[in-house]
């Protein structure tokens, strides 16, 4: 894979995007949640914050390659709930591009804030490029989130299963206005070599909050501060699909309280690994 390193630091900027309690109502009755704020469209569902500066994040990829990739991992720093009324502007800039040894990956960091400057959220969108190599990195490292064996080795404080709905991905679609064919359609699915309808990475990132949301912060999202994870392994919209999380109290850092978490589906599988989820203190 080539690189052009006068990339870095390119930024796209998106119109302003205006919240209403019917959109935040409409992606909580999206990810089946039952949080009576955020179904009431009172205050958004912490992984809503990836929907405003997708455009932007979306643009700026687009410019360093158009080759097949796959959604890695998600960081989201969290410092203000997002509410019905809020005009929200993003920017995405290249942060970096590193080899890895499953191909090389794309960094993209994100800021939404309001039509005063008021920062809402930070975000990094990490995409891998399967197979591609590159011979050095460019740019900056992103923040770690690993979870630690001797974490996982231990009982989860909490556990959450949440089942998938036959038209999840169709009502996330239009929730999220992210229409990949992989999501809706079987022919294109089966194209790319899967037997069902992929589920889309922030929907399944989606389930695993809900039970950081329910169960670390006792169902008051507005406390949660990072939530963080690696997608890996995609997850195949089939019948009895579900997703089960595991949580574990893991550290306390500059006196907030951090949760570690792991999701798999209907089969077993690991699909959300290295969560990690801080709450304010």
């Amino acid at each position: 894979m080539r690189f052009d390193s006068s990339l870095l630091g390119l930024e796209r900027r998106t119109a302003e995007f205006r919240v209403s309690s019917v959109r935040l109502a409409q992606f909580a009755a999206t990810v089946n949640d039952t949080n009576p704020r955020h179904l009431a469209g009172d205050v958004a569902f912490p992984v809503f914050a990836t929907i405003p500066p997708m455009q932007a994040a979306m643009e700026v990829l687009s410019k360093v390659t158009d080759l097949p990739r796959l959604h890695g991992e998600h960081d989201i720093r969290l410092y203000k709930p997002i509410r019905p009324g809020v005009r929200l502007f993003s920017r995405a800039v290249l942060h970096g591009v590193r080899p890895s040894r499953a191909g090389v990956t794309v960094a993209i960091r994100t800021e939404t804030a309001d039509a005063h400057g008021d920062l809402f959220d930070q975000q990094l969108l990490t995409t891998l490029i399967p197979g591609a190599t590159l011979p050095h990195a460019y740019g900056a490292d992103s923040p770690g989130h690993g979870l630690p064996e001797d974490v996982k080795s231990s009982a989860p404080k909490f556990a959450a299963c949440f089942d998938m709905h036959e038209d999840q991905t169709r009502r996330y679609c239009e929730a999220s206005r992210d229409y990949s064919e992989y999501t809706t359609r079987l022919e294109a699915a089966r194209a790319k070599g899967f037997d069902g309808l992929l589920v889309h990475g922030l929907l399944t990132m989606a389930f695993a909050c809900r039970a950081v949301v329910q169960h670390a912060c006792s169902g008051d999202s507005t406390i949660l501060r990072r939530l963080a994870c690696r997608f890996t392994a995609p997850v195949i919209l089939t019948p009895g699909q579900a997703i089960s999380t595991s949580l574990w109290q893991w550290d306390v850092e500059e006196h907030r309280p951090v949760f570690g978490f792991e999701s798999t589906d209907a089969r077993g599988s690991v699909v959300i690994g290295h969560g990690r989820a801080e709450l304010q203190s």
